[in-house]
């Protein structure tokens, strides 16, 4: 009678535990570029565990994050690169859509000014950390012997190159339709994530 107690009360436990345990591998997962691989891992290992109650998934999931952990201090360089080149890259976009609003002509105070020395400052950022994670990439690969993919399947360089690509069609497409004499669209598109 008291072993079942024991048992239900682990039970419950594990079942209010998995949801948190689980929301941490996904995000190490995001942060080491392997959330789509492990998003479909992820979904295998549930569809068994459902059995157990959670048991087994809950194991996989506390030696998943102990493994992916391991592998972001290995390579914590290459992560922290990106992740600064994404934040970079991120505040650049939301600069160039400030300098669309045509608010900031008619504002006094020296807003396009400093709006303009911020994009500036940004796209040295943008350079300045797209060449540093090349280069931990470069590193990794040599030390490797195989080229770092994202969990998209793309490389690095592909990656921010759509990147990029969707930003100039985001910007033309705000400029034709106010060409058109539409209202251009006030809020930023969020960059989708080289990951």
């Amino acid at each position: 009678m008291e072993a079942d107690a024991c048992r239900n009360e682990r039970l419950q436990t594990i079942v209010t535990y998995l949801p948190s345990v689980k929301a941490e591998l996904l995000d190490l997962a995001r942060t080491c570029c392997l959330e789509d691989q492990e998003s479909s891992n992820l979904a295998k290992i549930e569809a068994k565990a459902r059995q157990d109650n959670g048991v087994e998934l809950l194991d996989y999931l506390e030696h998943r994050i102990e493994e992916l952990k391991v592998i972001y201090q290995q390579h914590r360089r290459v992560y922290e690169a990106i992740a600064a080149f994404q934040t970079s890259f991120s505040a650049l976009q939301q600069v160039e859509q400030r300098l669309k609003d045509p608010s900031i002509l008619s504002n006094r105070g020296g807003i396009l000014l400093k709006t303009e020395k911020e994009k500036k400052r940004l796209l040295k950022e943008v350079e300045k950390s797209e060449r540093e994670t090349l280069a931990a990439i470069n590193e990794y690969e040599a030390e490797k012997g195989q080229p770092f993919v994202l969990s998209n399947g793309k490389t690095f360089v592909q990656a921010i190159e759509e990147q990029r690509i969707a930003a100039a069609a985001s910007t033309r497409g705000s400029r034709s339709s106010s060409a058109v004499g539409r209202r251009p669209f006030s809020g930023g598109h969020p960059a989708s994530q080289p990951c």
